[in-house]
């Protein structure tokens, strides 16, 4: 399943979600690509092995005592610094490509089960064309969705892995046949939902490398199991939202 993805415009400040009791609030003053008020998904708090920075899957599994968006934190860092600039980009491409789906190119659907075994092993190809200057520095970064609101939640949170795509690819071609070869995928955390408060995922390290090496980077893919019976059900954009984006926050 696949589909060619023009820019939108973002929505105004007011149509974004806010943040809830549990949520780790970022305050920012407002700027050209820089919103006020950001939620970012808390994912939970323990005391365990990891080291900072680590990825992470859900409760006690951190030192400092929280993991926020998949990655391990001291308890006292913030996801971003508050005179950071954030910036919303949306995919130039987008393919979903589902074990258990069809081979052949198909229009992009309203919403895909993430994580749900009759779905099967889930991979999103995404394509991003940056805008900052190429001196920027760069914070953070998220890659962000929107859970179906209603929708059965899951059993367990499915776990997510994220990798550089490193070969050319078109969503008008890319089937599960015809996949394009994928870097090393590493752990980028768990998939939970909260009433009105998007997911977001840590995925600083590969932006940063992205930046990096832009004219040859063919963009990043995610990679879900279907384990569990419900998965999560999320909003690819089609008739509502920005649908799969990154938030990447600058200095």
């Amino acid at each position: 399943m696949s589909r060619r993805l023009p820019s939108p415009p973002l929505p105004p400040l007011g149509a974004l979600p806010f943040p809830t009791a549990g949520d780790v609030a970022i305050v920012a003053p407002v700027q050209r690509s820089c919103f006020a008020l950001v939620g970012v998904f808390l994912l939970g708090c323990g005391s365990a092995s990891k080291p900072a920075d680590s990825p992470c899957a859900g409760t006690g599994a951190c030192p400092a005592g929280v993991c926020v968006a998949g990655r391990c934190r001291e308890a006292a860092t913030p996801p971003a610094k508050v005179t950071s600039s954030r910036v919303v980009l949306v995919p130039r491409d987008l393919a979903i490509l589902t074990a258990n789906g069809s081979d052949a190119a198909a229009a992009l659907p309203e919403s895909i089960a993430l994580g749900r075994a009759a779905t099967g092993r889930a991979i999103l190809l995404l394509r991003f064309v940056s805008t900052w200057r190429e001196d920027a520095d760069i914070q953070s970064a998220y890659f962000v969705m929107d859970a179906v609101e209603g929708a059965p939640l899951p059993v367990t949170p499915p776990t997510v892995e994220i990798a550089r795509i490193l070969s050319p690819w078109s969503s008008a071609t890319t089937t599960w046949g015809r996949q394009p070869r994928v870097g090393l995928p590493e752990p980028a955390g768990a998939l939970r939902v909260l009433p009105g408060v998007p997911m977001r995922l840590d995925v600083t390290p590969l932006v940063r490398s992205w930046a990096n090496h832009e004219r040859d980077d063919n963009g990043l893919a995610l990679l879900v199991d279907g384990q569990d019976p419900n998965g999560v059900l999320a909003s690819t954009g089609l008739t509502k939202g920005l649908g799969p984006h990154l938030e990447v926050y600058l200095r």
